[in-house]
């Protein structure tokens, strides 16, 4: 508080003038007093409505809790956080906290409440994109090209800063171990670049692009949880593939089958081509690990429980991953996967569903290996180095010597460069002399070539329109062909019910010719009847002639009542032989009937 500013903002050099009397008026807190001077208790009445003796109350009060004997805490939430002028809130509380001796005391400070277990944990992991552990920014693709660059374009003289270098390289010792030293500027190579904003939102817009397409989502519901829920769940049905891990099945697991586009009728569950993956998570319960709170107190907690059923938690989740993927790549040798294959990946498990030991995971996070040591290389020369050793032991870490004399070297090319760029720009002037002639040339071809590209394309006009022509007598005769085809199928179905018909004739004869046989013997036997019947009539008339003739003279002869019977016997005989010639006459009708029906069948 007690350094001076000089014109145009804070002094940013390593040693400022202080005044430790607070009495200069180019100091911190007399530029505070002449500032904050306009901020009467009217001002705050006309700007918030806040009455000046409420306001001279609560000045009193935070003023009386603050001293050598008793702490003020100022404690918020999202009202600061995401108000418009939030930061100006949060930056007065910090001021005030400050001039009032409440920073770096017990029950002081300004505290964040959050919303989640753990969130300020997630944030220090971290799980922002640009972020790496330590809050150290992530390298992007266009600068920090090694860790020199990284190191000298974003820390500072003093401060937490000051110490990046060091931050840097111990988090690259950590994730590579011995693979990384300083010849290979301790792994920085393999660090991911950044290419742009990698936010939640550019993600959903990449997905939708179609360039983004797998996603693992763990820890949010973006499917109902982010502004334009719609934009969200459409870029996930836009997926090959989707990883969800929750502790129940949330909407961003089920938009594919009831979210509000599939009741619209703008998705189509049939038509969404995502291969969605649930993977369900462990409770808090079932897992062991630390709670970060907003003072950052590690509060440490046990598995109670192993998980049930499929569940793991996420720890497991990451490491048996990222192990099977180093599996599969075990015997590549395409230099993109050495990140992947040079990772300590050797967290020792524990449990029936072998699960990393998260106390090893939070010593690895403060410095300390596998065998609880701290990390090796540089880390014990830092550690009790003095302040001059341990910045030069820092410099050479980070490759800043080096990066300050390849710079010098820099800048002699630069100027050697800066000659030879004037002579190229005198040949260049000669050159366009010289080439005038071959720029008409030049033109001359051009025209040429616009010729024959003119003429080239007439031909193919004309071969197009040949083509045309062609096609369609193509189609004309394959339409032809196509009918002559049908026509003779058609043809070769009527042959074959034809010839059914024949088999069916003939066989309907056979049985035919058998009834006309039985007919004509029925017949012969008739006419051998009515033969027969004639004779037995001529018989019987003969015999009545005789009878009624003039009675002659008896004679000895046969007796008449003995006649008599004989041709009532023959009367009987001759109906019974019409009955069975009328019979035998029905069956040959019907014979010959059913001959004709069968021989007029198609």
């Amino acid at each position: 508080m007690a350094r001076l500013l000089t014109a145009g903002g804070a002094a940013a050099h390593r040693n400022p003038d202080r005044d430790e009397t607070l009495s200069s008026p180019r100091c911190v807190f007399q530029v505070l007093k002449r500032h904050f001077a306009r901020y009467t208790p009217e001002m705050v009445e006309q700007a918030c409505g806040v009455p000046p003796d409420a306001f001279a109350r609560v000045c009193e009060l935070v003023t009386e809790n603050s001293g050598p004997e008793r702490t003020t805490a100022f404690v918020y939430s999202v009202g600061w956080t995401q108000h418009t002028v939030g930061v100006q809130y949060i930056r007065t509380a910090a001021i005030l906290q400050l001039l009032l001796g409440n920073i770096g005391r017990p029950g002081g400070g300004i505290l964040a409440l959050r919303g989640h277990a753990s969130i300020q944990g997630s944030t220090d992991i971290p799980t922002l994109f640009d972020l790496l552990p330590g809050y150290l920014p992530m390298p992007h693709v266009h600068g920090n090209e090694d860790l020199a660059t990284y190191v000298q374009a974003e820390s500072t003289d003093k401060g937490f800063w000051a110490n990046m270098g060091s931050y840097t390289v111990s988090l690259l010792k950590s994730w590579w171990g011995d693979a990384a030293t300083q010849a290979n500027d301790f792994c920085f190579d393999y660090l991911p670049r950044l290419t742009g904003s990698h936010s939640l939102y550019e993600i959903a817009a990449a997905q939708l692009a179609g360039t983004c397409k797998g996603y693992i989502l763990m820890g949010e519901n973006s499917a109902v949880g982010s502004a334009n829920g719609r934009m969200q769940r459409l870029a996930l049905a836009n997926l090959d593939w989707l990883v969800v891990r929750d502790l129940a099945m949330i909407e961003s697991a089920t938009w594919w089958k009831d979210g509000p586009e599939i009741a619209t009728g703008e998705l189509s569950t049939e038509a969404i081509g995502t291969e969605v993956f649930f993977l369900p998570a462990a409770a808090h319960t079932e897992k062991a690990g630390s709670f970060t709170n907003t003072n950052r107190l590690l509060q440490w907690h046990d598995e109670a429980v192993e998980p049930d059923g499929d569940a793991r938690s996420d720890l497991w989740f990451m490491y048996h991953l990222g192990r099977r993927i180093r599996a599969k790549l075990a015997d590549s040798g395409d230099p993109r996967d050495r990140p992947v294959l040079d990772l300590t990946w050797d967290y020792p498990v524990h449990g029936s569903y072998d699960e990393p030991d998260a106390d090893a995971v939070l010593r690895e996070i403060n410095g300390y290996g596998p065998d609880g040591r701290l990390l090796p290389a540089y880390t014990k020369d830092v550690l009790h180095a003095g302040p001059e050793a341990r910045r030069a032991l820092i410099e050479e870490a980070a490759g800043v010597l080096k990066h300050r004399k390849r710079k010098e070297k820099a800048l002699r090319k630069l100027e050697a460069m800066q000659a030879n760029l004037t002579r190229l720009v005198d040949l260049t002037a000669e050159l366009g002399r010289r080439l005038k002639p071959l720029g008409r040339q030049a033109e001359v071809a051009r025209r040429a070539a616009v010729i024959q590209a003119e003429l080239r394309d007439a031909r193919l006009r004309l071969l197009a329109d040949d083509y045309v022509t062609l096609a369609a007598e193509l189609q004309r005769d394959e339409a032809d062909e196509a009918a002559a085809v049908a026509r003779r199928t058609a043809l070769e179905q009527e042959l074959g019910q034809a010839r059914r018909t024949e088999t069916d004739l003939d066989q309907a004869a056979q049985q035919a010719s058998a009834t006309l046989a039985r007919a004509q013997e029925t017949w012969f036997a008739l006419s051998s009847l009515a033969e027969r019947l004639r004779s037995t009539q001529n018989l019987a008339a003969q015999r009545h002639s005789l009878l009624t003739e003039v009675t002659e003279p008896e004679r000895p002869g046969r007796d008449p009542d003995e006649l008599d019977r004989q041709a009532d016997e023959l009367r009987e005989e001759t109906e019974t032989l019409t009955a069975r010639l009328e019979a035998g006459r029905e069956v040959l009708a019907a014979a010959v009937a059913h001959r004709l029906h069968l021989v007029d069948r198609p």
